[in-house]
């Protein structure tokens, strides 16, 4: 995190609706990130003001100290360690934050783990949340992960968050049909994107890939080349 995203991060600090504690928890979590961002090597306790705010109840606390950790975690097997601790926190909401921080910065390797075992995970919206993240940061190695989870999965939600992020990691699309009509959901470069189709169109291969490279192309437009993805 270079030193203008920390100047931003403060400028943001003295706006952000939230309470006197939950700026404390920040504010020693910036400090903390300063003072060691820049070494060569940090340990497990240097980053206790970073993981204080990471596990914090308040919304912008977590949210900053979670981005902090995945910032040090490319560099620091500490951060990496201390973001695999806090995915096993008895506490839901820590296991959800983690996973829903996970970035490209993060090394894939520790992608790879905090999403598999958060496949498993006791609560549902973790669950639903590591299927998201195994899908946004394309780990096709969890596909077969993702088919065991989807056929043993009971929560309805989450079993539709299984489906559509394993279709989309597996062919990069999906076609969704319901009373109100017929979709097709493609994977692009920001997440995805989809668009009303004809039902007919559903039952022809060749024109639903025509419909994905036409939503790709606008993706592309927007916001530059996509990266492979296989579809």
């Amino acid at each position: 995190m270079p030193q203008v995203r920390l100047q931003s991060y403060r400028k943001w600090l003295k706006s952000v609706n939230t309470t006197p504690q939950a700026r404390r928890i920040i504010a020693d979590a910036l400090d903390c990130y300063e003072r060691i961002h820049k070494r060569k090597a940090i340990r497990p306790a240097d980053l206790r003001s970073i993981v204080n705010a990471a596990m914090s109840r308040f919304r912008a606390a977590w949210f900053t100290g979670t981005d902090l950790l995945t910032s040090l975690s490319a560099r620091h097997p500490a951060a990496a360690e201390a973001m695999k601790n806090a995915a096993k926190s008895t506490n839901g909401d820590d296991r959800f934050h983690i996973i829903s921080s996970l970035d490209g910065s993060v090394p894939r390797s520790i992608s790879l783990l905090l999403v598999k075992a958060a496949l498993r995970d006791r609560s549902a919206s973790v669950r639903a949340k590591a299927a998201e993240a195994a899908d946004r940061l394309y780990l096709k190695e969890l596909i077969p992960d993702l088919r065991a989870c989807l056929a043993a999965e009971k929560n309805s939600k989450t079993n539709e968050a299984f489906n559509f992020h394993l279709e989309m990691l597996d062919r990069g699309y999906l076609v969704k049909k319901s009373a109100t009509g017929t979709r097709i959901m493609v994977r692009v470069k920001r997440g995805w994107a989809g668009r009303a189709i004809p039902q007919c169109d559903a039952d022809y291969p060749r024109v639903l890939l025509k419909h994905v490279r036409e939503l790709i192309r606008r993706d592309e437009r927007l916001f530059g080349s996509r990266p492979a993805n296989g579809t």
